[in-house]
């Protein structure tokens, strides 16, 4: 397995490493982009629709790609050079984002171009996301891999509290054609980043039809009963998080803050997050993930059924902070258990399934909660998900119970 990193090595190993700055720091700019966009799109779907209902419907085409693709995007990363996958995947998302600024400039933009865009876009995630992430542990040694694991989830949530807030302020200037440029400009910072990393990476899958090669993953995991209990945690979780549905509704609906108190709450949630990873670093103790697992869920639950009776915006935007904090925390410790039980050939594949969870379930969710906050109201359908989220941590520990023991120190199973 190899040591975890000491505390001569300082709080961020990972860093100390080249090919990870630059993966790091080119994701990072990206990921802001991304965000940008999200928040473009929701926007303009609830203005265009007049519903959160259509504004769901997005997330149907963002998790039909995420379940369609994902499977043969773990299955091409275990077999292919996994920067190739990257560049090419990222590309694509760079055209996709000019494609939708020139429609916003134009005046062109409809809900239906917005579906198919974010249709393209997922699948190229799809396949790129895998690849993406089955590239960090080759990035750094095993012994900064918690590390790096830590500093993706500052990536990811770091770029959600900045990218929203740049977000916001563009559309209220130059309107929504101008987040889309820019998160099409973003992208080009992985394009241009990637060619400089030296590692090169490539599974070592046997090259077997791909259709095979998922079964292979799919098998592998079956016989993983700690990553299937970290997986089923982590589809409850995103089936039913706080996502874009409930915050665009809450902000304009409910809590009547506008366009920037909604920008406002994705930030306030992003620095939650930030604050949650760096807790995490500096915490320096991945060792008993298992056991970490369950008392971040039980904050995460209870502070989701705060929110939902929440009438203070003040207030509302600290249980934002909290939730970004306990989401990111809960979130970056299943990752490591992921990366960490996982043996080389079949990382991407355990990646895909892992991201299926996270982005496919997320996407997928929003569509029926579109439809339970029409008709239960938005607060009410909230407070059900929090519960529905509870619930499956009680599930999981009663069906696997080994996760809650799993320390780091045990090595992935090699099976062929």
């Amino acid at each position: 397995m190899g040591s975890l990193p000491s505390a001569s090595e300082g709080y961020f190993p990972a860093f100390r490493h080249r090919d990870f700055r630059l993966y790091w720091f080119s994701q990072f700019v990206a990921h802001c982009g991304v965000w940008m966009q999200i928040m473009a799109q929701s926007w303009a779907l609830y203005q265009i629709t007049g519903s959160a209902i259509g504004v769901g419907l997005n997330g149907l085409f963002r998790a039909a790609p995420s379940f369609g693709f994902g499977f043969f995007g773990g299955a091409i990363a275990d077999r292919y050079e996994r920067k190739r996958i990257v560049m090419v995947t990222t590309s694509v998302q760079v055209l996709l984002g000019a494609i939708l600024a020139t429609l916003a400039f134009t005046h062109n933009l409809t809900a239906w171009a917005i579906y198919m865009v974010t249709a393209v876009n997922a699948t190229a995630q799809a396949v790129g996301s895998p690849a993406q992430s089955a590239l960090l542990p080759n990035l750094i040694p095993r012994s900064a891999l918690a590390n790096g694991v830590a500093m993706n989830s500052i990536l990811f949530r770091g770029s959600a509290m900045i990218g929203p807030a740049i977000g916001g302020i563009i559309i209220a200037a130059v309107g929504i054609g101008g987040a889309y440029a820019v998160n099409s400009v973003a992208h080009l910072a992985v394009v241009f980043t990637l060619p400089f990393i030296r590692t090169t990476s490539v599974g070592g899958g046997r090259k077997t039809q791909l259709g095979r090669s998922v079964i292979e993953g799919l098998n592998y995991v079956r016989r993983q009963p700690v990553i299937c209990g970290a997986l089923l945690l982590g589809a409850f979780a995103s089936f039913f998080s706080l996502n874009q549905v409930v915050l665009t509704v809450f902000a304009k609906d409910i809590l009547q803050v506008g366009a920037g108190g909604f920008g406002l709450m994705q930030s306030e949630r992003g620095i939650g997050s930030v604050t949650g990873a760096l807790f995490l670093i500096f915490m320096g103790n991945f060792r008993r993930p298992g056991r970490t697992l369950y008392i971040l869920g039980t904050i995460h639950v209870l502070t989701y059924l705060l929110f939902a009776h929440s009438h203070i915006w003040p207030l509302s935007l600290f249980l934002l902070v909290v939730l970004g904090m306990s989401d990111t925390m809960w979130g970056t410790t299943r990752n490591v258990i992921f990366q960490y039980s996982s043996m080389e050939s079949m990382r991407g594949r355990v990646m895909s399934i892992s991201q299926m969870t996270f982005r496919g379930l997320n996407h997928l969710g929003q569509a029926p909660t579109g439809m339970f906050i029409a008709f239960l109201g938005g607060r009410f359908a909230v407070f059900l998900a929090g519960i529905l989220i509870g619930g499956s941590m009680l599930c999981t520990n009663f069906l696997y119970p080994g996760l809650k023991r799993f320390v780091l120190e045990q090595r992935p199973v090699e099976e062929g």
